[in-house]
C-alpha cells in the first residue's frame, strides 16, 4: 500500500517551516553503524559538526542529493537515509514525517496551547501568523484543485 497524498511529509505544516529557512536548532546526524550521517529525505540544511566545540555547517542546499554531495565533498561523510533503506514506503515516510516535527517542535517558540481568535496557533509575530494562514490557504487550494469537482476534470463531450 503506497502513501496517501495528504500523509505524504511533503505536505506537512512541519516540513513547510523547515524549508523557509534553517531551523536555529537541528539534531547532530544520527550514525549508522559504519559511522554514516543519517540523513532524512527533503532535507536541505547541513548538520555536521565542524569542531571540537559542536559547530554545525551553517550550509543550505536546494536539494537532498546536493546535500549528500556536500557531505561527502566537504565533510568526508557518505549519506545514508535515515530510515536506512532507499526505498520510500508509508512507515519511511512517518519516520520521515516525524523527524521533521521534532525540529518543529525544539525550535518552535509558542507557549503550549495558545491560540488565535480563528483558533490557529498565534505566536504575537505578524511574520509567523501570515505564514500560517498562508499555508493553510495553498492547501486547502491543493486539495480543491485534486477534487473531482474541479472545472478542469469535468468531461467535456
Amino acid at each position: 500500500m503506497g502513501i496517501v497524498d495528504e500523509d505524504h511529509y511533503k505536505r506537512s505544516l512541519e516540513y513547510a517551516w523547515y524549508k523557509q529557512k534553517r531551523p536555529e536548532y537541528l539534531p547532530y546526524y544520527a550514525k549508522d553503524n559504519k559511522g554514516h550521517p543519517c540523513v532524512a529525505a527533503g532535507e536541505i540544511h547541513c548538520r555536521a559538526i565542524l569542531n571540537d566545540k559542536g559547530d554545525q555547517c551553517l550550509e543550505t542546499f536546494r536539494c537532498n542529493r546536493v546535500l549528500k554531495y556536500h557531505l561527502r565533498l566537504c565533510h568526508g561523510a557518505e549519506a545514508v537515509a535515515m530510515h536506512g533503506v532507499e526505498w520510500f514506503g508509508p512507515e519511511e515516510n512517518h519516520i520521515t514525517k516525524q523527524f521533521y516535527q521534532d525540529v518543529y517542535e525544539t525550535n518552535h517558540t509558542l507557549p503550549r496551547g495558545s491560540t488565535s481568535a480563528n483558533g490557529g496557533t498565534s505566536s504575537g509575530n505578524d511574520d509567523t501568523d501570515e505564514f500560517y494562514k498562508v499555508f493553510h490557504e495553498l492547501m486547502a487550494l491543493l486539495d480543491y484543485a485534486a477534487s473531482p469537482t474541479y472545472p478542469h476534470r469535468e468531461q467535456t463531450k
